[in-house]
């Protein structure tokens, strides 16, 4: 879990997503906007290759219906799911 980096990979196990955000926006150089401060506060289990684009990233997430990004530029925006 605190080693993932010497493998080059992102693992977290029931992690707040604002702790997730900000260590892939220090890997991937972005920047953070929450539409929904309360989203910062959902926990995730994951484990993805650090090679793996920040939009892949982000369909992962996305996919477990919780929450939406928007990218613009180097701008992330995270929103609820409606």
């Amino acid at each position: 879990l605190y080693t993932g980096w010497i493998d080059n990979r992102f693992i977290f196990k029931d992690t707040p997503l604002d702790e997730i955000i900000k260590n892939m926006a220090r890997w991937y150089d972005f920047e953070v906007i929450y539409a929904d401060a309360s989203v910062k506060e959902l926990c995730f289990t994951g484990n993805i290759p650090m090679e793996t684009g920040v939009e892949e990233v982000f369909t992962l997430l996305e996919k477990t219906r919780r929450i939406k990004f928007q990218i613009t530029h180097k701008t992330i925006t995270i929103m609820k799911e409606p």
